[in-house]
């Protein structure tokens, strides 16, 4: 009996322990090859803010002159949601670049490829996706 109950006892810690798997920690100098940034910029100081999502949901924000810190992570799923989104608008091979004075943007990288797109003239209206998408990304950075 007592060798049942510390099997049972040794297989739910290795459960609990393998259900509860940590996602790698990433820090500013090291992120990985892929990543989501999404920000706003231009006026009269031409200051631009970024953030930075990372599939394991870490969110990063980066000003000028500051130094980037580490916002409140979001959820792993939510993160690679958000992933899958931008793979389905195909924004490593959108072209879009109408900044107006100032601006939002959303970069994608993967590996050594970054695309970046801007928007922000009112002549040249944003697909209404990438609003959603651009939404979604700013109420992590709250």
């Amino acid at each position: 009996m007592k060798t049942i109950l510390i099997s049972v006892a040794v297989l739910a810690t290795a459960m609990l322990f393998w259900f509860c798997k940590q996602q790698p920690k990433y820090t500013p100098d090291a992120f990985p090859e892929k990543q989501l940034r999404w920000g706003s910029g231009g006026g009269f100081v031409g200051k631009e803010t970024k953030f930075t999502l990372l599939e394991n949901g870490q969110v990063f924000k980066d000003e000028p002159n500051k130094k980037t810190v580490e916002l409140e992570n979001t959820k792993a799923r939510k993160a690679k949601a958000l992933f899958k989104t931008a793979t389905e608008l195909d924004l490593l091979k959108l072209d879009f670049q109408h900044p107006g004075n100032t601006y939002d943007f959303m970069e994608c990288q993967e590996g050594e490829v970054i695309k970046r797109i801007t928007w922000g003239d009112s002549k040249f209206p944003v697909d209404p996706k990438i609003k959603e998408m651009f939404a979604a990304l700013q109420a992590l950075a709250k």
